[in-house]
């Protein structure tokens, strides 16, 4: 209960850290800055030199700010250029019951409130990765395209006539 506890209240902390994070990032920044500033010339602030030291540590922060935004963009680039550096799913939380089969077989997960199971064998993250993208797809079929008149007018994969005139800007007939 203590370990239950303990989460709660660090859950409840990020919270609270997210609600402030920009305040909270300005004053690390001035903190941080602020030490720069004072490791390499300690005596701005004993010979009462304090715009001089405003002024350093504005500096400090701005660069701060350059090295972190390139090492944003350097990341980006090389996420980029090494495509096959990302592993992509290495598992996934199904609802613990004696069976592996994904839903509609097994229970549904939106509505699972008991415990949970993770998987990490590549084939069963496929399968149930696969059950949920199907049944999410089939969340389609209730709209106005995938309902008559015009699943006729436009066909199941949108390759008809009437589909290929719409394209061309004619409007389906009323």
């Amino acid at each position: 209960m203590e370990v239950v506890h303990e989460l709660r209240q660090a859950k409840r902390d990020l919270k609270d850290h997210q609600k402030w994070h920009i305040e909270l990032r300005e004053d690390h920044l001035n903190q941080l800055a602020t030490a720069i500033v004072l490791n390499r010339s300690p005596s701005l602030l004993v010979q009462g030199k304090v715009q001089e030291f405003d002024r350093r540590r504005l500096k400090e922060i701005k660069h701060i700010q350059r090295k972190e935004t390139m090492k944003r963009i350097y990341r980006k680039v090389g996420a980029t250029l090494r495509p096959g550096s990302y592993t992509g799913l290495s598992r996934v939380d199904v609802p613990a019951t004696k069976g592996l089969e994904p839903y509609p077989i097994g229970p549904d997960p939106k509505e699972w409130t008991g415990a949970w199971r993770p998987i990490s064998d590549p084939t069963g993250i496929a399968l149930h990765v696969s059950a949920m993208n199907a049944r999410q797809y089939h969340q389609a079929h209730s709209t106005p395209f995938r309902s008559e008149p015009l699943l006729s007018y436009f066909g199941y994969r949108g390759d008809t006539s009437g589909a290929k005139r719409l394209i061309q800007g004619q409007l389906p007939p009323i």
